[in-house]
Parts: C-alpha cells; sequence; structure tokens
C-alpha cells in the first residue's frame, strides 16, 4: 500500500479506468502491462468489494481501488463508482485516458475535457447488442444511446477483432479511429 500524497502530484501517461477489478480483468491487466513496457508512468482506477479505498503500487503500475459492494445491480454500482470518484477520490492527471469499457466513459470524458487529455474507448463488447439485455428494450435503448452520445468525445476507439471494428464503424456513424487490439494472453 502506498499514500495519496504519492501519487497526487504525477502526471501519468495513461490512466485506465474499469467498472470492474482490474486484478481480475485480464484485458486491463494486459494493457496495462503493455504499456509499461515502452516505460509509461500508468495508474489503473477500478473497483473492490473492500470497506475501504486503497491504492496498491505492484512494479511501476499504481492502482486505486474504490470501494463498492459487487453484490449492488450494476446501475446502483454505476452510480456509486461515478459518485465515489468524482467526490472522495482526487483524480489523477494523465495525458491520455482509456475507458476500459462503456461503464467508466463518462468518467474518462470529463477528465479528458478538465485535463485537456486525448481519450480512448476500449469497447470489448457491442454493447448496443448485450444478450443480458435482450430482453429489456428500454434498458438497451438507453445503453445505446448513452454510448453514441459520449463517443463524440473519443479521440480513438480500440476493439479486439475485424467484426466489432466493422459494426461500430457503421453503428457510431462518425470518423473515428478504431483499433484493433487482439484479446490475447501476454
Amino acid at each position: 500500500m502506498i499514500e495519496k500524497s504519492e501519487i497526487e502530484d504525477i502526471i501519468y501517461d495513461y490512466c485506465l479506468i474499469t467498472l470492474a477489478n482490474p486484478f481480475t480483468d485480464a484485458r486491463c491487466l494486459n494493457l496495462a502491462n503493455a504499456l509499461k513496457t515502452f516505460n509509461k508512468k500508468i495508474v489503473v482506477i477500478g473497483i473492490t468489494n473492500a470497506n475501504k479505498q486503497e491504492i496498491i503500487k505492484k512494479g511501476e503500475i499504481v492502482f486505486i481501488l474504490i470501494p463498492i459492494d459487487f453484490s449492488d445491480r450494476l446501475f446502483i454500482k454505476l452510480f456509486k463508482f461515478i459518485f465515489r470518484f468524482f467526490f472522495k477520490l482526487k483524480a489523477p492527471k494523465s495525458r491520455c485516458y482509456i475507458a476500459m469499457d462503456i461503464y467508466s466513459l463518462y468518467i474518462a470524458t470529463r477528465l479528458k475535457k478538465k485535463y485537456k487529455a486525448k481519450l480512448v474507448y476500449d469497447s470489448r463488447e457491442i454493447y448496443s447488442a448485450l444478450s443480458t439485455l435482450s430482453k429489456r428494450k428500454i434498458a438497451q435503448y438507453l445503453l445505446t444511446r448513452y454510448e453514441i452520445y459520449l463517443v463524440k468525445y473519443v479521440d480513438s476507439i480500440t476493439v479486439s477483432g475485424e467484426l466489432d471494428k466493422e459494426f461500430l464503424q457503421n453503428h457510431f456513424r462518425k470518423n473515428n479511429e478504431i483499433e484493433i487490439i487482439m484479446n490475447l494472453p501476454p
């Protein structure tokens, strides 16, 4: 564990944000480790089921974990994550923010504006076609509109395959740069 004061004055090269525990999110860990090989300063912000905020340094990567009850429904988790992020955490300054999922995209867009940084959206799912929402049309519609609205602030999008890239190019109807980063083991 490290103290907040040790990380507050640093300007990171990349800040990865996820509504997941980054230690169990392979795509997030792989990307953080890949960026680290280029001698970049990396901070990863995610959630923990613990009772208090934790700041952990593993190697050269700093992990900030926001306490969220994993048993909460998704909407409640998202609300708590956004609230605690902006009101309980001093957001780290970074040259580039990476929203590792749709749920962290709002936070990343706010930080992009605040710090005049770049923003990458890792669209690891086709959120407009989630099977878990197939019977919940209103929720699916709202999630789709939310994503389309926030994508206008994104500088670049990453996906895990060619079909996802083709789908999103048509879906967003915007000239976003879309890059493929395969979801492979390290």
